[in-house]
């Protein structure tokens, strides 16, 4: 889900009656609120961006964090333990990526080794 879907999600479980009444809120435009949520918050101002956040009492990694977990429930084909662990796998520093992606090939390695050794007797 897009970050703007995110936005707009939860300035209606926050109780708000209307983004207008959200924007006047946050002291932000109603048009400015709406061409955000419209065309995406990429090109948006980190000073609106903050007030939104601030808003919706959320961090903007937070609602990044919001917005991966949306994407990964919408993957086909993934159980619970493996939408679990892409969610949290994504929240890792790069340098973590590339050790976790080495110690999954590693226990492979290993299986197929193992697999190996029992077929052989």
């Amino acid at each position: 889900m897009k970050r703007a879907e995110v936005i707009e999600n939860l300035i209606e479980k926050r109780g708000y009656q209307s983004k207008k009444q959200f924007a006047e809120k946050i002291d932000i435009p109603y048009t400015t609120l709406h061409s955000i949520l419209k065309r995406g918050i990429g090109n948006a101002s980190i000073d609106n961006i903050i007030k939104i956040c601030n808003g919706l009492n959320v961090t903007v990694e937070e609602l990044q964090e919001k917005s991966n977990q949306k994407n990964v429930n919408r993957d086909t084909g993934l159980n619970d333990n493996e939408k679990e662990a892409l969610n949290l796998f994504r929240q890792l520093p790069k340098n973590y990526k590339y050790e976790i992606i080495g110690e999954m090939k590693r226990i492979i390695k290993e299986k197929e080794k193992s697999q190996k050794k029992g077929t052989a007797n």
